[in-house]
């Protein structure tokens, strides 16, 4: 019954994110965002929107009042990938067990940038990961090309060509929850959390 209640209430936060599409582009697809990547205020100007690369927590309408809050008091702004037409590096999913919801956030601060996790339950890994500089070239699109994107990776993803971790840590076919996958124009790796800490997989090419 856990379960099931943790299934309808991560339903309900994927819809409260954008339409999915009709297929899952590449990581660095010049696409528009997908479904786990939270949408703007409405009351956000179009041209504001494709013109800025680093937004507030305020825009991110879908987050929960806390973590926006959370986001605010660190310094964070959320760089939007130049090849997204909406504010994105904002997700959700099951990252720690099946059914619990959770949300991931791109930090982005003085050209440097982690993955903070904001858990909705219990989790034994650390709640900030892919700690590194980050260069923005400008805090508007024209002034250089920015790729670096952030994705909920499900059961859907597609696993890349690289070292699979060696056991104790489990098979392909047998994980049981998301991953978190990182990257850009160049390529991605996906962050799982297992056993309190988190693991890098092989993701796109």
């Amino acid at each position: 019954m856990r379960r099931q209640v943790g299934g309808i209430a991560l339903l309900a936060a994927l819809l409260a994110c954008e339409r999915p599409p009709s297929a899952r582009p590449p990581l660095g697809a010049r696409a528009s965002s997908d479904a786990r990547s939270a949408r703007p205020q409405p009351a956000t100007p179009a041209a504001v929107v494709m013109d800025t690369i680093l937004f507030p927590p305020a825009v991110f309408s879908v987050l929960p009042p806390e973590i926006r809050r959370a986001l605010e008091e660190r310094g964070c702004l959320v760089p939007r990938p130049s090849f997204r037409r909406s504010p994105s590096n904002v997700i959700v999913g099951s990252f720690a067990r099946p059914g619990q919801v959770d949300w991931a956030v791109l930090c982005w601060r003085e050209q440097r940038s982690s993955i903070l996790v904001f858990w909705g339950g219990p989790s034994d890994c650390p709640a900030e990961l892919a700690s590194g500089r980050d260069s923005v070239p400008g805090r508007v699109a024209p002034r250089g090309w920015y790729d670096h994107v952030i994705r909920a990776a499900d059961s859907r993803h597609g696993w890349g060509i690289g070292e699979w971790p060696a056991p104790p840590f489990p098979a392909q076919d047998q994980l049981d929850h998301w991953g978190i996958e990182d990257g850009n124009d160049q390529g991605s790796s996906v962050w799982y959390c297992y056993a309190g800490r988190w693991w890098r997989l092989p993701g796109s090419d």
